[in-house]
């Protein structure tokens, strides 16, 4: 083969790349205008009166992992009076992705009632339930959520703790609850 018929071909080569490039960025381009947007967003409907003070409950919801806490008296009073609240990175929830008007303290429809999606806001990865004992920063754990990547903590209403990898409190999802049924997609 010689130089012009080599030339020749790496032209066509070049221009036969080209058209493939514009026809995937045409084909992308086309199905995100019109390839239907979001997925259904599936339901989910949680009999609360199954749930026991205390009890966590993961879940899968819409594809993801979920969490929902029933948190006793105990609990309840540690989100008021825990010695770690002020080492809460955005403990008023003022960067937080949370449904318009939960109290800032619980960031629940109902106090007893925590409901999150069960990753951290770091990396994504799952989180573990971490029961109240021990201790953290010198101070008694009162209970929450670790994720299993690099153990980011969060209290018992899914807010980080300051100097963590995570920066973000975890994501609370749209939902209501209806007499004793937590319904969420609806």
């Amino acid at each position: 083969m010689n130089r012009d018929e080599k030339r020749l071909l790496l032209r066509a080569i070049l221009k036969l790349m080209t058209a493939v490039a514009v026809i995937v960025a045409a084909a992308v381009l086309i199905s995100g205008l019109f390839g239907g947007g979001e997925r259904a967003q599936t339901s989910l409907r949680l009999p609360l009166d199954d749930l026991a003070p205390g009890e966590l409950r993961q879940l899968e919801w819409d594809g993801r992992p979920l969490l929902v806490l029933h948190r006793d008296a105990a609990m309840l009073a540690a989100l008021r009076e825990s010695a770690l609240r002020g080492e809460l990175r955005d403990a008023d929830g003022d960067w937080s992705q949370q449904p318009d008007g939960l109290p800032v303290a619980t960031r629940s429809r109902r106090p007893e009632y925590f409901v999150a999606l069960a990753v951290g806001s770091d990396l994504g990865c799952a989180l573990r339930w971490l029961p109240a004992g021990g201790e953290f920063r010198g101070q008694p754990w009162p209970g929450g959520f670790a994720d299993t990547c690099r153990g980011s903590r969060y209290d018992l209403a899914g807010r980080v703790f300051d100097d963590q990898q995570a920066q973000r409190n975890l994501r609370v999802p749209e939902y209501r609850i209806d007499g004793a049924t937590l319904l969420l997609g609806e």
